[in-house]
Formats: C-alpha cells, sequence, structure tokens
C-alpha cells in the first residue's frame, strides 16, 4: 500500500470508526438505503485488508486471517443459501430448494479450497432467478437478496480466495493483490461518491455530517491521526504507600 492508498485508506477507517457509533446507527437507520451499501463498503474493506496481507507476505497474519475469515464465511453461506432455500420454498421450486438447503455440517466439513466453490454455486444461482412479474409469486427480495446484498456476497467470496491464495484469476499472488487493491480502493470510492455521500446530506446540519465530512477528508484523518501519535500517554499515579 503506497501512500496515497493509505491516505485514502485511513479516511475510510476513520469513516468506519464514525458509523459504527451507536448514536450514528440511530440516525442512518432512518434511511433504508444506507445499510445494504454501508454494508458493501464493510466488505470492500474486508477485501482490501486481504489485499495489504497477501502484498506484505505476512504469514502469520494470512494465517490467523484465513482461519477467523473461514468461519465468518461459513456464517454467510449458511444465510446466503438460508434466503435461497426459503424463497425456493414459497415458490415450490424443488431443485432450487434442494440445492440451497445447506446446514453447518455441510460447509464446516469442506475443504478450504472447495468453500467458495459452494458460494459461488450458490451466487449463480441467485443471478439467475429472475422477478416475479405480473403476479404474487416472492422474489429474491422478499428474502432479503437485493442487488446490493448479491454483490456483498460475491465480494465476501473475492476476500475469501485472495486470503487462501487460491490461483483463480491468478488471485493470492503480491502482483494480483496490488492490482486488487487499487481496484478496490476505486469501488469504495463509488460506493461514497455516488452512495454514502450523497445520502449523508439528509443529515445536512448535524454533528455526523460534520464528522462524517472529517472523515472523508484524508488529509484531515492523516493530521488528527499525527496529532494523537505524538501526544504522551499519561502516566498512571502510583499507589499511595499505605
Amino acid at each position: 500500500m503506497n501512500d496515497r492508498q493509505r491516505l485514502k485508506y485511513d479516511s475510510h477507517l476513520a469513516l468506519r470508526t464514525l458509523c459504527a457509533r451507536d448514536n450514528s446507527q440511530a440516525l442512518t437507520s432512518s434511511l433504508p438505503a444506507w445499510k445494504p451499501l454501508y454494508d458493501l463498503f464493510l466488505a470492500k474493506i474486508s477485501y482490501v485488508d486481504a489485499c495489504v496481507l497477501v502484498q506484505t507476505s505476512d504469514t502469520t497474519g494470512i494465517t490467523k486471517a484465513k482461519n477467523q475469515n473461514r468461519k465468518e464465511f461459513t456464517a454467510n453461506i449458511l444465510q446466503f443459501a438460508g434466503s435461497l432455500c426459503a424463497l425456493a420454498l414459497l415458490r415450490a421450486d424443488l431443485v432450487l430448494q434442494t440445492k440451497a438447503d445447506l446446514n453447518y455440517s455441510d460447509i464446516a466439513e469442506l475443504p478450504d479450497a472447495l468453500v467458495d466453490d459452494k458460494a459461488t454455486d450458490l451466487l449463480g444461482l441467485a443471478r439467475v432467478i429472475s422477478p416475479a412479474v405480473g403476479n404474487n409469486q416472492p422474489n429474491l427480495s422478499d428474502v432479503g437478496l437485493t442487488p446490493g446484498k448479491l454483490d456483498e456476497f460475491e465480494t465476501q467470496i473475492e476476500t475469501y480466495n485472495m486470503l487462501l491464495g487460491t490461483p483463480r484469476a491468478a488471485r493470492g499472488t503480491k502482483t494480483a493483490a496490488t492490482e486488487n487493491l487499487e481496484a478496490a480502493l476505486g469501488e469504495i470510492d463509488q460506493i461514497l461518491e455516488k452512495g454514502l455521500d450523497k445520502l449523508a446530506l439528509q443529515f445536512m446540519g448535524t454533528t455526523f455530517h460534520q464528522e462524517y465530512l472529517l472523515a472523508r477528508d484524508p488529509i484531515a484523518v492523516a493530521k488528527k491521526k499525527s496529532e494523537e501519535a505524538s501526544t504522551p500517554t499519561p502516566t498512571p499515579p502510583s499507589p499511595a504507600n499505605g
């Protein structure tokens, strides 16, 4: 990660910290469109983290992150499959129901290299489901699988592949990580500039919006980070002698 990318990324982390606060979530929850965009933003940040680990060849860090990601990815797959299975039941689609009816052991017992195949298959099933027109047949959105959710799941697959070091699409190498890092930061820019930044205007005049603008300013974030680093940590008082 070069200096320009680091400035931008630190700004993204500052924004994540701001939006994760309870009072921020209480405010943004008033806009239904905020959550899917913000969730995709978080997924892209996780992907950037994976790129940086591979780029720096931090073997210990990659192993730790991969193990943690496998647990989270398993939960994500089960949630995604659960939504598809429920949709299959509502649509009386026995073929889809058979493919999507998964439990924990179905994923946990798979070798690492096959977990993403299972997820990719599920995503492919969801991508080809046509929305119902002219009747009351349930759609993907009825079970929580919005277009944004599909994109988020795809990013989770990409993150898993990057950490696993699979040969698919030349991922898992330092060169690929460097290229993918730049692309991912550009995708985050799109999510922010065309999405969250626009929605944040709804909160103009609030403290949240003021802090949002500061978090979106890489120079301001870098200055604050430098000031915090240069501020000495207060020494706790010594316990009184009894």
